[in-house]
């Protein structure tokens, strides 16, 4: 049953979160849809998902920007929290690189993204969960920054997250979000920068079996090379993912500048990044075949090292299945060439062969032909799961 909420006629449920509900409804007073959030009742106990879902909306109202999801009320009811905002037509970005984004239009997201972390970090708010889940579209197409519930005012740090504690979604974590240091609106740009790398690559830049190994990765591990059509892009994600937030875009007016310089120097490429979403059973046969080659070549793991196969993250990007493919597929006619190459030599030179091992084979001294089995380096790639 739809909870009733006063100047509003609930129609249906749209979404379902870690601490609220999100309907579609009828604002009576205005006779227009909107998008209503309201606190889940068990969450209302808590004393700190409450204040976090007040500061949400209070966070959100002070917030008036063509990229910021635009709030009509707030209000509680019965004991219930609850928001009301614009409703989203457009779906997630998310959505959009599954369906396949052109290039042209992720930057138009990501530069509006970088236009509304301007705009919140001018007010003083640093949003802590820039991810393509949070990033959502009108119907015309703009992009719009949802999703406000861990955002905080830069200079309070003592309400509810305090340093040291983490919060936030680890592949989109910047690293002093990682460790718990003290943030300002330049973690919000390093995500920012993660989610750029996915809209051109369909792949998060840091990946892991654990959360724990996801947040190492982005503290150590070197920033990925973009593939060769890419190769121009790379400074702007080297800018955006600098693990210093020093040498990072200081704000979102610096990315932008960047971004639209890239654009203007050469015409934007038509491509398209576009994930996948594996089924469990895809998942779970890749997990057996994993487990199948650890446990026959365990040995061989302990002397050579690992080469992890994650089934944690279920996107792959099409393209790269095409080109590896397409490498197999190369490999297999130069094989088939050089075969058939050796075969016609071996037909017309096997006379001139018989008459040389001749001597050798009836002489006194006996010559020995030796054949040996190939056996695999210590470098060779071999397949375990982490």
């Amino acid at each position: 049953m739809n909870p009733q909420i006063p100047g509003y006629r609930i129609i249906r449920e749209l979404g379902r979160g870690g601490m609220a509900t999100v309907y579609l409804a009828i604002q009576e007073k205005f006779d227009r849809e909107v998008a209503v959030k309201i606190l889940d009742e068990a969450i209302e106990q808590d004393q700190t998902f409450s204040a976090r879902f007040q500061r949400e909306s209070r966070i959100v109202s002070k917030l008036s920007h063509p990229n910021i999801v635009q709030v009509y009320d707030v209000g509680l009811h019965e004991g219930r929290h609850y928001l009301a905002m614009e409703l989203l037509t457009g779906g997630e970005l998310n959505d959009r690189l599954e369906a396949g984004l052109a290039l042209p239009d992720a930057f138009r997201a990501i530069k509006e993204m970088a236009k509304a972390l301007d705009f919140a970090h001018g007010k003083g708010f640093i949003h802590r969960d820039i991810k393509p889940e949070n990033i959502l579209f009108r119907e015309e197409g703009s992009a719009v920054l949802s999703d406000f519930g861990i955002a905080r005012d830069v200079d309070n740090e003592s309400q509810i997250t305090t340093i040291g504690s983490v919060v936030g979604t680890p592949y989109y974590m910047s690293p002093e979000q990682v460790t718990g240091d003290k943030l300002d609106g330049r973690a919000d740009i390093y995500s920012l920068g993660v989610v750029f790398y996915k809209a051109l690559t369909g792949e998060v830049p840091f990946d892991g079996a654990t959360a724990l190994d996801i947040g190492i990765r982005h503290i150590k591990d070197p920033i990925p090379r973009l593939p060769s059509h890419l190769v121009r892009f790379q400074p702007i994600i080297d800018k955006f993912l600098e693990k210093s937030p020093t040498r990072r875009f200081q704000n979102g007016a610096q990315a932008v500048k960047a971004l639209e310089e890239a654009e203007r120097r050469e015409p934007l490429p038509q491509s398209v990044a576009k994930t996948e979403t594996l089924n469990s059973d895809t998942v779970n046969e890749i997990r057996r075949s994993a487990e199948q080659h650890r446990l026959s070549g365990r040995g061989a793991l302990a002397a050579s090292g690992r080469t992890r196969l994650n089934v944690t993250r279920i996107e792959t990007q099409r393209g790269s299945q095409r080109t590896a493919s397409m490498r197999w597929l190369v490999a297999g006619v130069v094989l088939a060439v050089l075969a058939g190459s050796a075969a016609i030599y071996f037909m017309a030179n096997r006379g001139a062969m018989v008459a040389d091992l001749a001597p050798a084979l009836h002489g006194e001294g006996q010559q020995t032909i030796t054949t040996g089995a190939v056996s695999p380096r210590a470098g060779d790639v071999r397949l375990g799961l982490a």
